[in-house]
């Protein structure tokens, strides 16, 4: 088993902040992992992300919106939606607070 810090970096490695962010084999199987973990929960309904604090915390802002930006990427390919821009808002998975939007227009934004 993959440690937790392990996942984290698998996520956002090799990714520049001026990169497109795209979905390989490795960041699904990641995602999937904290899915099984509990420590990631997607809403396909409402295009709605909970994440642990304990995932959210070890991000930088670049790191959080590379992050977000996957998980919109990655709630798209699980609807098998290839013609909407990815779009999602982004909870604390304990306490339900909206932490951060992404959208393809709107851009990344983290929420005080």
């Amino acid at each position: 088993m993959k440690t937790l810090f392990t996942i984290i970096i698998i996520l956002v490695s090799s990714i520049s902040h001026a990169q497109e962010v795209k979905l390989d084999q490795n960041k699904i199987n990641a995602i999937e992992t904290l899915v099984k973990e509990k420590l990631l929960k997607f809403d396909y309904e409402l295009d709605k992300v909970y994440v642990s604090p304990n995932v959210w915390s070890q991000y930088n802002v670049e790191g959080k919106e590379t992050f977000t930006k996957l998980c919109a990427i990655y709630l798209r390919y699980k609807q098998n939606d290839k013609k909407n821009s990815p779009g999602l808002d982004l909870f604390d998975y304990n306490t339900g607070k909206k932490i951060a939007t992404y959208g393809s227009i709107r851009g990344f934004r983290i929420v005080q």
